[in-house]
């Protein structure tokens, strides 16, 4: 049973991949560097850096160099909003129109 939501359903949002997003998926991408891969590795292994264990606060926000996440060059998270929760967009403001007035 469909409940109008998800795949397959009717009346659903119709989007499609634009010009740039198809170029994008079928250009030619390159694999990951090993020191990439190594930190990958290294940020796996430390638990901190676990969305479980900080709750989408994780402690840096950057590093210097591939693999290391302490000392010189790391920089700290600043609070904010959590990596986990979605960004909404901005709406655009409403244009509010006087009411004619009535005799």
């Amino acid at each position: 049973m469909k409940s109008g939501y998800g795949c397959g359903a009717s009346g659903g949002v119709q989007a499609q991949p634009t010009a740039v997003e198809l170029a994008a998926a079928h250009a030619q991408h390159l694999a990951p560097t090993a020191a990439q891969q190594q930190h990958v590795q290294t940020a796996r292994s430390n638990p901190a850096l676990r969305a479980s264990a900080n709750h989408g606060n994780p402690p840096i926000e950057a590093t210097a160099k591939p693999g290391v996440f302490s000392g010189a060059g790391v920089v700290a998270a600043k609070a904010g909003v959590k990596v986990s929760e979605p960004v909404a967009p901005k709406a655009a403001p409403v244009e509010h129109k006087p009411e004619p007035e009535h005799p």
